[in-house]
């Protein structure tokens, strides 16, 4: 595997990763601030079924996307940190 591909490779897992990131904080930024989320409730085939749900509606469906976002946000930033050190590294 040429060296230009390996480092594509690495550089599209962490952009991968900052987005995964990004998402996950405006999903928490958008609970923080109305105190429910838009989110598909279907069942995956046929029409979508996208609704706001809050811990009222649904508890369980709300921690466990709650839950989901807070992951995303931590994969996001361990991927930021680590393009910040890949960065960093290749300048030296």
């Amino acid at each position: 595997m040429s060296k230009t591909l390996k480092q594509f490779g690495e550089y599209a897992r962490l952009v991968v990763g900052t987005l995964l990131g990004l998402y996950g904080a405006y999903g928490l930024f958008q609970w923080w601030t109305t105190g429910r989320l838009w989110i598909n409730l279907s069942s995956g085939r046929g029409v979508s079924d996208f609704q706001y749900i809050s811990f009222a509606d649904h508890p369980v469906t709300l921690v466990a996307v709650l839950a989901a976002h807070v992951l995303f946000a931590a994969i996001g930033c361990a991927a930021g940190v680590l393009l910040v050190r890949k960065l960093r590294h290749e300048q030296e």
